[in-house]
């Protein structure tokens, strides 16, 4: 399996799956989380102080394999861009950052932190947390400038326990991201 599709497999089983699965229960996150492990040792990851818990245990999971990271702070949830930018290096394989802060409704430049992140690594996958801003405020994958967006049935009245994470072409054509589920044409 290539190194982008054990990421992106961590972040689709340690991301969306919990709100499915019992913790005990939870294999294919162990698995992944092991592979992105194995492929990218060392490697530092960027998010706020402010996130989701389900964003920040995740982080910390990976901490606990080595990875080092890095919690940018933020006042009334709106990210810090100058710290930022202090700790973007060229070891910055992922920065997973909130489109809108769950708690104080502010909404992050998504674009701005994605193309400075870009300019620094361009091998740096920018992953955001759009629950909170789905169907609520105007944007697409491709107005954020993200490779990677989830995304969350019930706050749209959907059902409990279901979510989305949208993959972009370039991470599936130039990273090699192949499925890791195999069905008919509708999945």
């Amino acid at each position: 399996m290539k190194k982008w599709t054990a990421l992106i497999s961590l972040l689709l089983a340690l991301l969306i799956l919990p709100c499915a699965l019992a913790e005990d229960a939870y294999v294919p996150g162990k698995v992944a989380k092991q592979l992105v492990a194995d492929a990218f040792a060392g490697g530092k990851i960027i998010t706020s102080d402010s996130e989701h818990p389900a964003v920040l245990r995740t982080v910390e999971a990976l901490e606990a394999e080595g990875f080092r990271a890095a919690y940018i702070p933020t006042k009334h949830g709106v990210f810090d861009m100058e710290q930022f930018r202090r700790e973007m290096t060229r070891d910055t394989f992922l920065v997973t950052v909130m489109l809108v802060n769950n708690e104080t409704g502010a909404v992050n430049d998504i674009r701005a932190i994605s193309e400075y992140a870009k300019s620094v690594n361009p091998d740096c996958i920018v992953h955001t947390d759009a629950v909170q801003g789905y169907l609520k405020i105007p944007f697409t994958p491709i107005s954020l400038g993200a490779d990677l967006v989830t995304v969350s049935a019930h706050k749209i009245h959907g059902p409990k326990g279901v979510g989305a994470l949208y993959v972009s072409p370039y991470m599936c054509k130039r990273r090699a991201v192949s499925p890791i589920i195999f069905g008919g044409g509708q999945e």
